[in-house]
């Protein structure tokens, strides 16, 4: 799925219409040591510096010149 392609292993993954695991999963979070939030934290921003707009726009040059464009 694309969401687990972003978040990668930085993201908790849940169930769609499943109330209760989300339910669960927003209990967990808020009363998780402060240790355990911040590494997620930057988990998340780790995760989120490998993209960019740079990066999106040159493989998307990259793909159109293979396909002959």
């Amino acid at each position: 799925p694309a969401l687990r392609e972003v978040g990668g292993a930085a993201a908790t993954y849940l169930p769609l219409g499943d109330a209760a695991a989300w339910g669960r999963a927003i209990s967990e979070a808020a009363i998780a040591p402060a240790g355990a939030r911040a590494e997620q934290a930057e988990a998340g921003r780790l995760r989120a510096a490998g993209f960019s707009w740079e990066r999106v726009a040159r493989a998307t040059l990259d793909a159109y010149r293979e396909v002959g464009w």
